[in-house]
């Protein structure tokens, strides 16, 4: 078992480096560093609807109030991952979709959606940082689901009972 942990580590790394780094190092070379560097991020985001909308820059406000754990978790929350890549070849940019799309108005009861096989965010149109950061927390610590992992015919899905033919693009239940 010995051999297959040290295989799938020199698939990675050079064996005969191991002795120079602490596990610390090979941690990070491995899984990426712990700490989220936000300009890093911002480097790797595109904008569906222009980095210019209102709401982008309530986004980096929040993220950059966020501690180290809430930057984890707001990773797992639209990436499945609590790490960023190294470097700066990324498999995939991140992408923040505001909707409702053409809407001025905002949309302070809705909860932003992540779509983590995508690196993607879809952002309410916000009115403030506050409602921006107390509806993103809340959508990080409650909406646990990554993506598909309630579809097809599970019974939690058929409780939601989601209806994404609405008017204005929103995924809301059924009332």
């Amino acid at each position: 078992q010995l051999q297959a942990v040290q295989c799938g580590i020199g698939s990675i790394v050079p064996l005969d480096l191991m002795h120079f780094w602490t596990w610390q190092d090979l941690q990070t070379r491995t899984c990426g560093a712990a700490d989220i560097d936000l300009e890093s991020l911002k480097r790797h985001t595109e904008y569906a609807n222009g980095r210019e909308h209102t709401v982008v820059p309530l986004l980096w406000e929040v993220l950059e109030a966020f501690t180290q754990k809430h930057r984890r978790s707001f990773l797992r929350f639209v990436w499945g991952r609590t790490r960023l890549p190294l470097g700066e070849q990324w498999p995939r940019q991140f992408k923040v979709n505001v909707f409702p799309i053409g809407s001025c108005q905002a949309t302070d009861a809705r909860l932003p959606i992540s779509h983590t096989c995508f690196f993607s965010l879809d952002l309410p149109n916000y009115s403030s940082k506050h409602i921006c950061h107390r509806q993103l927390l809340y959508a990080m610590s409650n909406c646990m689901a990554i993506d598909a992992d309630t579809t097809g015919n599970s019974a939690a899905t058929r409780e939601l009972n989601w209806d994404e033919d609405d008017d204005d693009g929103a995924f809301l239940p059924d009332s």
